[in-house]
């Protein structure tokens, strides 16, 4: 078995997540309406630090679920980016979004 690398060689990992006040990201069907709402009460153009934390992202990763989501969003907010989905489902559906990267969690 070859070593593992060293924590220095690791990825840094980095989270910046909206939760409600009971600890939900989305609601059990997906829906972020939650938090469209709550951006919708703060100040024009006020991002909570966003796009500053986007702009030193290499790489997000998100679940399915999420992307499914997102990947309704007008315009695409990762035309740049590389898009790393966490999927148990061997076939993803918008392989055709540019960047998009399915990471299979089904072992096969």
């Amino acid at each position: 078995m070859p070593p593992s690398p060293s924590p220095a060689a690791w990825p840094r990992v980095e989270v910046f997540i909206a939760t409600s006040l009971d600890g939900f990201i989305a609601r059990p069907d997906g829906t972020l309406d939650w938090l469209i709402q709550a951006q919708a009460a703060a100040p024009a153009g006020e991002d909570f630090g966003y796009a500053a934390f986007m702009a030193g992202v290499d790489a997000p990763v998100m679940g399915r679920k999420s992307f499914d989501t997102v990947l309704g969003f007008d315009p695409w907010p990762y035309p740049c980016t590389p898009v790393h989905v966490l999927t148990l489902q061997p076939a993803l559906a918008a392989l055709g979004t540019a960047g998009v990267r399915p990471v299979n969690l089904d072992g096969g």
